[in-house]
Formats: structure tokens, sequence, C-alpha cells
């Protein structure tokens, strides 16, 4: 049992042995310009961060929890509703029928429903 824990040991060293010599031949120093560090906003490069404005295009929505779009060049978005249905967005309205409605089927809500 002893032979065994030793070699066990003399594994691990190895391993560890290996692993720092891996990491030491692949450092690079800490003055090399090809890393890039992290920098407080009075040294940033590319001036200031752009303004972003929030407009709602819709709504109406229960427990809205995905949105996606048709991937077949309509310019539809399929609102997926936690409580089991599917909504379509075209042309700036949402159809009164949606894609699908299975919320009879549906146990909503917290971590469940359709997600």
């Amino acid at each position: 049992m002893k032979a065994l824990s030793l070699r066990l040991s003399i594994c691990v060293l190895f391993a560890l042995v290996g692993l720092f010599l891996g990491l030491f031949a692949t450092a690079r120093p800490l003055n090399d310009p090809t890393i890039r560090r992290f920098h407080d906003a009075s040294d940033r490069q590319h001036g200031p961060f752009p303004t972003i404005q929030i407009q709602p295009v819709a709504s109406g929505f229960a427990s809205p929890v995905t949105v996606t779009n048709a991937s077949d060049g309509s310019g539809r978005l399929f609102i997926l509703e936690q409580f089991g249905r599917i909504r379509i967005f075209v042309n700036g309205t949402v159809l009164p029928t949606p894609f699908l409605d299975i919320h009879e089927v549906v146990s909503c809500c917290g971590e469940q429903g359709l997600l």
C-alpha cells in the first residue's frame, strides 16, 4: 500500500512539474506589446463609448422570454411567451394569430413553461 501511495505521489509531482514547465515555456514577458491590458476610462484609445437608445417596437406580450428571426428573408420575428405561445412580429405589427399556441399543455411559470 505504501508503494502505491509513493508511486501516486511521484506521478502527481511529475504532472505538476510538467504543467509548470509548459506554462513557463509559453509565457510572454510583462512588457510584451501584444498582450491586451485593461485601462481606465482616461486611457481609452478609441474614444468614448457610443450612445445607445432603446425604443419599444411592440407590446402586449405575456412573459416574453426569447426573440428570434425567421432566417428566411421575410423580416419576421418570433416572440416566445413563457406560458406557451409564439407570436409573430412583422412589418411593425404583431399578427393576431400566433405561430404556435400550446398554453393548454404548458405548466407555467418560475422555472417552468416554454423556455
